[in-house]
């Protein structure tokens, strides 16, 4: 019961971070062109650039620890039903 369990936890792990990798990759596309765009018309990016910079520190400590975290609660079946969750169909 607890390898099914472990399995079914990392699958769907795998799942939801395929998802939020494609859309994470999708809006940050869309932002960078927008970005791209206002600096070729004249506006100063330096702002944005150091938000940005933020942003990504921010988002690595946490992604990291979320990894860690995740990593420590789950069994080792987790990691079978992780690849299968992030595969495509």
């Amino acid at each position: 019961m607890t390898i099914s369990g472990s399995y079914l936890a990392g699958f769907f792990i795998g799942w939801g971070a395929r998802r939020t990798i494609k859309l994470t990759s999708i809006i940050t596309g869309i932002a960078l062109a927008l970005i791209g765009l206002f600096v070729s018309w004249g506006w100063d990016g330096t702002a944005v650039q150091s938000w940005i910079n933020s942003a990504n520190a921010w988002l690595g400590e946490s992604i990291e620890g979320a990894g860690r975290y995740l990593v420590s609660m789950l069994p080792s079946a987790t990691a079978a039903g992780g690849v299968l969750g992030f595969r495509r169909k």
